[in-house]
């Protein structure tokens, strides 16, 4: 949902549910910069550990998460 939020492209597309499901649980999706260069590194990179795989590469909770996005926040301006 973040990724879509920000890029306004889903991460997967599908025409069968079977096949979306596969591309969640396998696929890796395409860095949102690629589909909007004007996406912040940072964001990209908090998208990217919001879309990891592996738990362990996650954040560990919203609050760490919220964390991360307040930094952001404040390296914007």
């Amino acid at each position: 949902m973040i990724s879509r939020l920000v890029t306004g492209r889903a991460p997967f597309n599908s025409t069968s549910f079977e096949d979306l499901r596969r591309k969640q649980v396998t696929g890796v999706p395409p860095a949102p910069r690629k589909l909007n260069p004007s996406i912040p590194r940072a964001l990209e990179v908090i998208i990217g550990r919001c879309l990891a795989k592996q738990p362990s590469d996650r954040f560990g909770s919203v609050n760490d998460l919220r964390a991360a996005l307040v930094r952001l926040r404040e390296t914007l301006g």
